[in-house]
């Protein structure tokens, strides 16, 4: 195959070195997965795959800084479900039932289809490491995939009961294998997952809502040192009720490598200057 690509009479819209949008028509010459040209007429040899891009935009990969790539297998049960209904019927029961299989085949599935749709690197909170047969599935799906994704297993169980009380039967045995699997997974590298860091290790951390007692502090604090010493590249988490980032704040756990996710929190309550 062609490791040589022309792209043809394209509209590219992009930034300048100043930061500032801008919009051209121009061809553009890739050289082994690098851009070798930018012009306005370029001619190519025999050996270069011409795409012709005439009434079309050519920008820049987008960048998704939240999704659950493995979720793709599941599309069309939950689209206009509350949050409620979302913790109920999928991360406190489907997602504690999804198949090995069922996770690779999302995570190859969702990682096409993010690429399908311009968007070319992905934050992936990985949500639904029921084993270690998952964690290396999803892992595999991603490699094979060619995206470029930040993988951050959550550190986390499944519910094994959740009424009238919730209950973590498998929580000692999955803070053992998980972080046995991190550790493995930084020893590649220094946490990169593909050769040429295409794929990185992330961490995602949702253990302080599911267990907010001040007491636990300690154990919050040591379990983000403990992924920053791996090292994971970006720690990332859920904020959709209550002032959790200034939880974060308070705790010393915030820093330049977190990324929180949705975060509509910040328009419901008094504390919003100090969060933002």
């Amino acid at each position: 195959m062609s490791t040589s690509y022309l792209f043809k009479g394209g509209l590219i819209a992009t930034f300048d070195s100043e930061n500032k949008p801008r919009t051209f028509k121009a061809d553009i010459l890739v050289e082994n997965d690098i851009i070798a040209r930018i012009d306005q007429e370029i001619t190519a040899d025999a050996s270069v795959q011409v795409v012709d891009c005439t009434g079309r935009w050519i920008t820049p990969g987008m960048v998704d800084t939240h999704r659950h790539i493995w979720m793709a297998v599941m599309r069309g049960s939950q689209g206009d479900w509350l949050l409620t209904e979302y913790l109920i019927k999928n991360s406190w029961h489907e997602q504690g039932d999804v198949t090995v299989s069922e996770v690779r085949t999302g995570q190859l599935a969702g990682c096409l289809d993010a690429l399908n749709s311009g968007v070319t690197t992905i934050l992936d909170h990985f949500h639904a490491a029921n084993s270690p047969e998952h964690a290396d599935a999803a892992l595999e799906a991603t490699l094979q995939s060619g995206a470029r994704v930040i993988l951050s297993m959550a550190r986390q169980s499944a519910p094994t009961k959740v009424l009238p009380q919730m209950e973590f039967g498998k929580e000692a045995d999955s803070v053992k294998w998980q972080w046995e699997k991190l550790k493995e997974w930084a020893a590649r590298d220094g946490g990169k997952l593909s050769p040429d860091g295409r794929v990185l290790l992330g961490f995602a951390y949702d253990q302080d809502m599911f267990n907010p007692d001040e007491a636990l502090i300690p154990m919050h604090q040591e379990a983000l040192r403990l992924a920053r010493s791996l090292p994971a590249s970006i720690i990332t988490s859920h904020v959709v009720s209550g002032p959790r980032i200034l939880t974060w704040r308070n705790a010393g756990l915030l820093g330049p490598d977190v990324v929180f996710s949705h975060c509509n929190e910040l328009s419901t309550h008094t504390a919003l200057d100090d969060e933002m």
